[in-house]
């Protein structure tokens, strides 16, 4: 298998709700993917089923073998009461056999010294510390999800910049959840929109231009370079749970 990991129609349940149903997702070495979608969609769920954090409800998941890969949550704080270094925080349960902490600080531009205190680091540098640990390990696959929440639209872009420098200069794949659409089609190779099922998903040129995109999306939905994405069906679900397209939107 020359994928690092291959979804065949990954289902995921609670007893509540059916959260992703017939996803079928491959991850290719030194790719881009970013997921969007609205909220409940699924997302976290299923990048925390491709870090292997969860076990799908049916279907099946398949890794490379020996694949290395890291994975950064939506949220990450520490109690007050727990005094914690930078260098602590890089340094926990972590084998740096693959980047020094400060060759990992630099990778991801970021102003802190090891001596100084977690606590004393803003929200946005919290990410970049985040990420800077997560790259420790030199993950093949680099799992993300909204990593640029609390950043400004400056630092977004610069953020996203980072990711591509990355990506060429470790040779990783990034998956990643966003709602920052200009941005994920400028700095991806592969979109994913995901509303408990896969409703779309192409290269951003492609898919941007189809009829499908436009129903889901609308030119609206991009008149505004950080627009947040609102998600509008353009299709029913059968009884199996297969999607039903709604030619009327096309």
């Amino acid at each position: 298998m020359q994928s690092f990991i291959e979804l065949d129609d990954v289902g995921y349940k609670t007893k509540q709700r059916e959260i992703l149903q017939h996803v079928d997702l491959s991850i290719e070495p030194n790719q881009i993917i970013t997921v969007i979608g609205p909220n409940g969609a699924g997302k976290t769920s299923l990048l925390k089923i491709i870090a292997g954090l969860i076990k799908p409800s049916s279907g099946n998941v398949k890794r490379r073998n020996k694949l290395r890969l890291s994975y950064l949550p939506q949220n990450f704080s520490l109690p007050l009461s727990m005094p914690v270094t930078v260098s602590d925080f890089l340094g926990t349960s972590l084998k740096t056999s693959g980047l020094s902490k400060c060759e990992a600080i630099k990778m991801t531009s970021l102003e802190v010294s090891l001596s100084q205190s977690v606590h004393d680091v803003s929200g946005g540098e919290l990410q970049k510390l985040l990420l800077a640990r997560a790259l420790l390990t030199k993950p093949e696959l680099l799992i993300l999800d909204e990593p640029a929440q609390g950043y400004d639209q400056v630092m977004q872009a610069a953020f996203y910049q980072t990711l591509q420098e990355l990506r060429e200069s470790m040779q990783c794949s990034i998956l990643l959840v966003s709602h920052d659409l200009q941005l994920v089609m400028s700095a991806t190779d592969h979109v994913v929109c995901l509303n408990t099922h896969i409703c779309c998903e192409g290269q951003p040129g492609d898919i941007s231009q189809s009829s499908e995109y436009l129903a889901l999306f609308g030119d609206t939905r991009l008149s505004s370079q950080f627009a947040v994405y609102q998600h509008e069906h353009d299709h029913e679900h059968g009884a199996d749970g297969k999607i039903i397209h709604n030619h009327d939107h096309e």
